[in-house]
């Protein structure tokens, strides 16, 4: 018996089909085809799924198929899948099959259209970097005393993603930097003239994103708006941090030293600090990247409990090194003003 199926992979660079097989296509993401074929596989899983919204597996399943980099369809001989089976797991692919059913490598269901819900055994697939940079994480947290949460997958591996070139990571502290300033001038009392800005960072301006210019062009902006903008400091302290400009991402109980984030700006021109900028190993920015988006869901559970944040750990410093780090992790996603930071 002859089976058609849809394999969708998380790598950047999935190794080609590696068994028999008959009428093979593979599309990548930069295909525009491909990816509204995605966001049809999506809707169709929320469409058919029981409590989509609810359910950690679905939703788990869902940022699979966001995250999809390639797809490949083909058509083997049922007695064959073992073969599939394999280079689906090292591929870190999902299957689909023609009966409507999202499946994991072994061929376990993820979401069943009949009855909404997944296999109890079923398993969706990660890289085994990832896996491991979860358990570390976890392990951190509990050394510190902190319960670390049940319902998030690991974050993506070193196979999945592709980080943001330092060039640009160097042009985003440069305008975190304009915005974190202006705030904090705001709050003190004696807000900086954007003329001022103009003439000593005019480079950096070019680097700056619709929102932070809007906030920018106001001339006395209310406390409010000064003091969000202010927490910048904290997405400038991890992406200076991401560049090597500090030995360590300090524990996240207490807010940055804001006159050596400053000082490491002024360090030298605006065109040098581009230029020379180099980023960290891919592995310790993903390592911190993790470890901070477990330490976030716990301090807004806290929050949610009406408790005391575990360890001390700042939500809103939690929050801020989310941003960057997210927008760090992935140059293919969205731009700085529309990343998202829900746990």
């Amino acid at each position: 018996m002859n089976l058609l199926i849809h394999a969708y992979s998380t790598l950047e660079d999935p190794q080609d089909l590696s068994f028999e097989h008959r009428a093979a296509s593979r599309r990548s993401r930069r295909n525009d085809k491909l990816s509204d074929d995605l966001n049809r596989l999506r809707d169709y899983c929320v469409t058919k799924a029981k409590d989509a919204a609810d359910s950690p597996a679905i939703q788990n399943l869902l940022q699979h198929i966001d995250r999809t980099s390639h797809h490949f369809s083909f058509e083997i001989d049922d007695a064959e899948f073992a073969t599939v089976s394999k280079w689906a797991w090292a591929n870190n692919a999902i299957l689909y099959f023609a009966d409507g059913t999202v499946r994991d490598p072994s061929g376990r269901i993820l979401m069943d259209p009949a009855s909404g819900k997944p296999h109890p055994d079923a398993e969706l697939p990660f890289p085994a970097d990832a896996r491991q940079r979860q358990l570390q994480s976890e392990m951190v947290m509990r050394n510190r005393l902190i319960d670390p949460p049940e319902v998030l997958p690991p974050i993506p591996g070193m196979q999945e993603v592709k980080l943001r070139g330092a060039d640009d990571v160097a042009w985003r502290c440069l305008a975190l930097f304009l915005v974190a300033a202006r705030a904090e001038s705001v709050m003190a009392g004696r807000p900086i003239p954007l003329d001022a800005i103009e003439r000593r960072h005019p480079l950096a301006l070019h680097a700056l994103t619709t929102a932070e210019k809007s906030f920018l062009q106001v001339e006395r902006p209310t406390p409010d708006q000064a003091a969000d903008h202010c927490w910048r400091y904290e997405s400038l302290y991890a992406l200076q941090w991401a560049l090597g400009m500090h030995p360590e991402l300090e524990f996240a109980d207490k807010i940055c030293d804001v006159p050596t984030v400053a000082r490491l700006i002024f360090a030298g021109t605006e065109s040098d600090f581009v230029t020379t900028a180099k980023l960290r190993p891919t592995e310790q920015i993903l390592d911190a990247t993790d470890l901070n988006l477990r330490l976030l869901w716990a301090a807004r559970d806290a929050a949610n409990r009406r408790k005391d944040p575990p360890a001390g750990i700042d939500g809103f410093v939690l929050v801020e090194r989310q941003h960057a780090l997210h927008w760090l992790i992935d140059a293919q996603g969205p731009a700085w003003d529309d990343v998202d930071t829900s746990t």
